[in-house]
């Protein structure tokens, strides 16, 4: 991780990850990480011949998150070691499995025994469009150059955001930049209670470059889908309220279906003045008495659900006071329906997949007789089959579902070729013919039946 041109910085505090605000933090330097209990939420992962950076993420220190790029194809599930701080007094530990993300460069790195670390909470919600411009604290195990050789520290610079996409954001190429060793690298902001991370570091051109970072926001689903306990902005916070769907209790680390009406009700503590809800939405509720009131999400993502008071004031003004807020993560009804586009390869595209609340995709092509001919965990597979009659099934899992669809295509006279995942597709051919698409219930269907 490097500064601006310059190789070598002043010395300073270590900063915590938890604790320090960075108005107190200083100039954006470079800081020699690891001479006190520091920044503890990140390990060195040293996976096959490269090294790189991770954020510790579940409560029970079993899991890490890290780049994809990071694993080179085809290592071994247990080839990967988490390392902590060189000087901290904790053993590191090897990877049990890991998992990539199916669509951004993200891996989670299950581990085979737990990290006497503390986790770093992930924002939920907090990285939008006016991110832009705001000052980031990146944290890694880079080079300070390129070459420099002295990676293996774990280090953080202040860089600044200077662009911000539903899935990304990139972050200036000065004061700080990433470099060899940061893959994975953590961007942190403070929130008033402590640091949280928002951006998993995607890209390293040790200054020759902006550097692109991975939403962590967008990650959350996805990560509660293998089973991580997060930590989250408010999961500290004692929820003040009750809400439910569907007659279940909702927590807070719960993801939901969008169109799933949801039901919540205030404690019966006396209020000081006159309840409503704030949905996290821009819409409000009526004044509440106590009783239940239901809100319905349109569309797709993060909501923070607060309980509020407008309270009055002596002089005639009134002064308004809410809970923390509570993040609800909305997702669309699992759809696994898809379209077979034929040109020298089948190409399945799929419909209806929402990618920050997928979890993973299956697909099988059976021939005639039903036996397996090919199979991938891709969402846009491309399927390179002679002519014939086949059988394509597409499963879908969610993190409020599973839907499974599959359609059967016949595939005349031809040759076929390879198109090395170029997403260009052509007219179909005459002698393709596509017909009869099955759908089987979805457990989300099955649920409301």
């Amino acid at each position: 991780m490097r500064t601006g041109l310059v190789a070598l910085c002043a010395l300073a505090a270590p900063v915590s990850a938890s604790a320090v605000e960075p108005e107190q933090a200083g100039p954006s330097s470079i800081v020699d990480g690891g001479q006190s209990d520091a920044l503890r939420e990140f390990v060195a992962i040293d996976a096959g011949d490269r090294t790189c950076t991770g954020s510790l993420v579940s409560i029970d220190g079993l899991f890490v998150l890290t780049a994809s790029s990071c694993i080179p194809d085809g290592l071994a599930q247990d080839g990967i070691t988490a390392r902590p701080n060189p000087d901290l007094d904790v053993a590191g530990a090897r990877s049990l499995s890991y998992q990539r993300h199916h669509t951004v460069d993200a891996a989670l790195v299950r581990l085979d025994a737990p990290l006497d670390l503390p986790s770093i909470p992930l924002a939920s919600g907090l990285v939008n469009n006016g991110f832009v411009n705001r000052a980031v604290q990146v944290v890694g195990f880079g080079e300070t150059a390129p070459g420099a050789g002295d990676g293996g520290e774990l280090r953080w610079a202040w860089a600044t955001v200077v662009g911000s996409e539903w899935y990304e954001f990139t972050t200036s190429e000065f004061p700080g930049a990433l470099c060899e060793g940061d893959l994975g690298a953590a961007a942190l902001v403070f929130d008033g209670f402590g640091f949280l991370q928002v951006g998993l570091g995607a890209s390293t051109h040790c200054g020759a470059a902006p550097d692109t970072f991975v939403r962590t926001d967008r990650l959350v689903a996805w990560l509660r889908g293998q089973g991580v306990a997060l930590r989250t902005t408010y999961d500290d916070a004692v929820m003040p309220f009750s809400c439910e769907v569907d007659g279940r209790a909702v927590a807070v680390t719960d993801a939901l279906a969008t169109g799933e009406p949801i039901s919540c009700t205030p404690p019966t503590a006396p209020a000081a003045g006159e309840r409503f809800w704030r949905w996290g939405d821009g819409s409000e509720s009526e004044a509440i008495d106590g009783a239940e009131s239901t809100h319905t999400y349109a569309t797709t993502g993060d909501y923070g659900l607060q309980l509020c008071e407008r309270v009055p004031r002596d002089n005639g003004t009134v002064r308004h006071r809410c809970s923390p807020q509570v993040w609800l993560t909305l997702c669309p009804t699992p759809d696994a329906s898809f379209i077979v586009d034929v040109g020298d390869d089948i190409i399945a595209i799929p419909t209806g997949d929402d990618p920050a609340c997928h979890v993973r995709s299956s697909w099988l092509v059976l021939d005639r007789n039903g036996v397996e001919r090919r199979s991938s965990e891709l969402i846009q597979p491309h399927f390179e089959l002679q002519h014939g009659t086949y059988e394509i099934v597409h499963r879908v899992e969610t993190t409020v579902g599973t839907d499974e669809v599959s359609q059967t295509v016949q595939i005349g006279e031809g040759g076929c070729s390879t198109l090395s995942g170029r997403a260009v597709f052509g007219v179909l051919p005459l002698w393709v013919l596509i017909w009869g698409t099955r759908r089987r219930r979805s457990a989300h269907d099955e649920q409301e039946n």
